[in-house]
């Protein structure tokens, strides 16, 4: 078999492969949730049916909680073990990945990003309200302030996330695609992946960065840092911004300003990386 015909099937199956986690993804949180269902009977001190309980609120988003953390330990298992067993990656030399550099681009990363997102969104709303509807519904199932949710959205969601798409599927799309591919084709399926049209759209765009994180990085754990700050930055943005219009607009413009830069400047700085990595 000639070179050219070789790398056409090891493209056809990495590809296949990368798709075949995505589906299983899916497949997870079915199981996942069934799962729950049947164990949910066990845990219950009352005769009152699931289906009656689940149309109060505090059940639903009991189950709910309890199933994002499940599946979340599932995908990071799953996934994780998908990741580590992968053999053309360089082992990771930790000095380097957290050196400060480093660590700055993770910070302005997340901070900055989540900030610059949740502006952009929020000028978004006031044009086509709309269209967030479905978004300001799934959101609110995350702002329960209950621990079990918090761990999702802080820990274990970051972490299966981040093996799941820049760990697992990226790793088989880079074995058949030059990088920005690769980089793009996994961002498109975070995306899909969020079943929102706003969601996906910043995920999309996020999951692009959190790729070339990734990649000059040199290690997982830059994306997993990363997405968790931003998703504590979406959490502490609210009372950031009202600290900040207390104590007057200029304030409120000199955070803007501030995050909007950052955030400039790590896409630059990654750019930078990038072409270093290249050469």
């Amino acid at each position: 078999m000639e070179e050219k015909e070789l790398f056409l099937v090891v493209r056809k199956r990495a590809v296949v492969g990368a798709f075949l986690i995505f589906l299983g993804i899916f497949i997870v949180q079915i199981m996942a949730y069934s799962v729950l269902m049947l164990l949910l009977p066990l845990f219950l001190q009352t005769g009152t049916e699931i289906g009656v309980l689940l149309k109060e609120d505090a059940f639903r988003h009991l189950v709910s909680e309890c199933f994002a953390l499940f599946a979340s330990v599932c995908f990071i298992v799953w996934c994780g073990t998908l990741y580590a067993r992968s053999e053309w990656r360089q082992k990771a030399d930790y000095k380097k990945v957290f050196c400060r550099h480093h660590l700055l681009q993770i910070f302005l990363s997340g901070f900055c990003g989540c900030f610059v997102i949740i502006i952009i969104i929020t000028a978004l709303q006031q044009f086509f309200p709309a269209v967030f509807t479905d978004y300001e519904k799934g959101m609110s199932d995350f702002n329960t302030g209950s621990v079990r949710m918090l761990l999702y959205v802080l820990v274990l969601g970051p972490a299966a996330e981040e093996l799941m798409f820049r760990g697992a599927i990226f790793d088989r799309l880079y074995l058949a695609f030059p990088f920005h591919i690769a980089n793009f084709l996994q961002a498109v399926l975070f995306a899909v992946y969020h079943k929102n049209l706003i969601q996906g759209l910043y995920a999309f765009f996020f999951g692009l960065l959190l790729g070339v994180l990734h990649h000059t990085g040199g290690s997982i754990w830059n994306n997993i840092l990363a997405h968790m700050l931003f998703n504590a930055t979406n959490y502490l943005m609210p009372v950031l911004y009202t600290q900040a219009m207390k104590r007057g607009a200029v304030v409120l413009i000199l955070l803007e300003v501030i995050c909007f830069s950052g955030f400039f400047y790590v896409v630059l700085d990654l750019h930078k990386s990038m072409k270093t990595k290249e050469k």
